[in-house]
């Protein structure tokens, strides 16, 4: 058997379509309270950047009705 070549398995390779669609869950209740007050938040304070209306809207978390850890 010295020989002959022996062939390593290779694993299969995901097209980066199939991984996304494989691995793509839920959006968390952070992210969707994020999402919908950052665009609220923008719209009344247009001059904000986006870095300062994202810390505003984060810190808002805390105290949300949406935070099921609110209070704690």
């Amino acid at each position: 058997m010295a020989g002959k070549d022996i062939k390593k398995s290779t694993p299969k390779k995901t097209t980066p379509a199939k991984k996304a669609a494989a691995t793509k869950k839920e959006p968390s209740l952070y992210q969707l309270y994020m999402k919908k007050q950052l665009t609220v938040v923008k719209a009344k304070n247009p001059s904000l950047s986006h870095r300062e209306a994202f810390t505003q809207v984060a810190k808002n978390w805390k105290n949300a009705p949406e935070n099921p850890n609110k209070g704690k």
